[in-house]
């Protein structure tokens, strides 16, 4: 039975201020950025993504948090979310993005998703994502 996921990207937040980043439970990507002087953001490509029963508090402890900074030619990484309230839901989302996006710095799910007949529609911040596919 294909199960349909509508994820809603916001964003885009940058790390150096995780305390503005929403206290809600998701999945996140994080980008490498350019942000001009007003703080605005453009993603240019895709680092990694994760999940979070709160986004805010697992990317201010984020121990991946160096290698996001090392990965950035521009040196501004930034964040999108989704809220996902359910947690096998963010698994699921989680595990089928990693698979279709292939980021630089994720390994589990890169190659094989355990979950299949997933449908993701995704709306929002969508830069450096693929707007809608099947796994």
């Amino acid at each position: 039975m294909q199960r349909k996921f509508i994820l809603k990207f916001k964003g885009y937040y940058s790390l150096k201020i995780p305390q503005i980043i929403d206290e809600v439970p998701g999945i996140y990507c994080i980008f490498d950025c350019n942000c001009d002087s007003t703080a605005k953001c453009v993603p240019r490509s895709l680092l990694y993504i994760g999940k979070a029963d709160n986004i805010q508090q697992r990317i201010a402890n984020h121990e991946r948090k160096s290698d996001w900074d090392k990965a950035c030619k521009s040196g501004r990484p930034c964040l999108a979310l989704a809220v996902i309230k359910d947690k096998t839901e963010r698994e699921i989302c989680e595990a089928a993005m990693i698979f279709k996006h292939k980021p630089r710095l994720n390994e589990k799910y890169a190659t094989e998703c355990p979950y299949h007949e997933i449908t993701i529609q995704i709306t929002g911040c969508t830069e450096c994502l693929c707007t809608h596919f099947s796994v």
